[in-house]
C-alpha cells in the first residue's frame, strides 16, 4: 500500500492498530487532542440545546475535554468518559487536575467491541466518526441507541471525507 492509497481508500499504512500502540504514543496523543478540544468544547458546548439533561456519555472520550466543558455548562449534569482502557487511565488525570472527579466517571471499553454503559441523554463523538468504517459506524450508533434513555440525542462533531478522500482539507 501507497499513503495515496490509503487516503484513498480510508486504510492505514505501516501503522499499528491503536490498541497495539506503545504508552508514550498514547500519551503524547491524548495532550495533543486535548490542547485542541479543551479550546472548541466550550464553544461546541455552548451551541447546543441541553434542556433535559442530565447525563452525558462522551464515546470515545480522550482525555475528557468534552465531558468537562458539559459539566461546567451545568451544574445538574453528570458525564461519562469511555474509552480504551490505556485512555481513560490518561483522562483521569485530567478530569482530577481540573477538580471534576465527582461529576466525571470513566469506564473502559472499546466502542467498536464492547457494549456501552446505559441509561443517557446525550451521547458524544467528536472526531471518531471519521476513523471508522461506514458499517462501523453503523454498529456504533445501534450501541448508542440502546445506551439512551428514550427521547435521548446524539451529537457528533467531526469531519467528514467525500468520497474521493481528497476534500475537505
Amino acid at each position: 500500500d501507497t499513503l495515496t492509497d490509503a487516503v484513498r481508500n480510508g486504510g492505514l499504512v505501516g501503522q499499528r492498530p491503536v490498541e497495539d500502540r506503545d504508552p508514550a504514543w498514547f500519551v503524547g496523543f491524548i495532550a495533543a487532542m486535548h490542547r485542541r478540544a479543551v479550546k472548541e468544547a466550550p464553544v461546541i458546548v455552548s451551541s447546543l440545546d441541553l434542556s433535559g439533561v442530565s447525563r452525558v456519555l462522551d464515546v470515545g472520550g480522550g482525555s475528557g475535554a468534552f465531558s468537562m466543558a458539559f459539566v461546567k455548562a451545568r451544574d445538574s449534569i453528570q458525564a461519562t468518559v469511555f474509552d480504551l482502557p490505556n485512555v481513560v487511565s490518561l483522562a483521569q488525570g485530567y478530569i482530577e487536575k481540573e477538580g471534576l472527579s465527582h461529576r466525571i466517571d470513566t469506564v473502559t471499553g472499546d466502542y467498536n467491541k464492547d457494549e456501552l454503559p446505559h441509561g443517557y441523554d446525550l451521547a458524544f463523538l467528536s472526531a471518531i466518526i471519521h476513523s471508522n468504517s461506514f458499517k462501523q459506524n453503523q454498529s456504533l450508533f445501534l450501541k448508542i441507541g440502546e445506551a439512551l434513555n428514550p427521547g435521548g440525542k446524539i451529537v457528533v462533531s467531526d469531519f467528514i471525507m467525500n468520497e474521493d478522500r481528497t476534500s475537505p482539507e
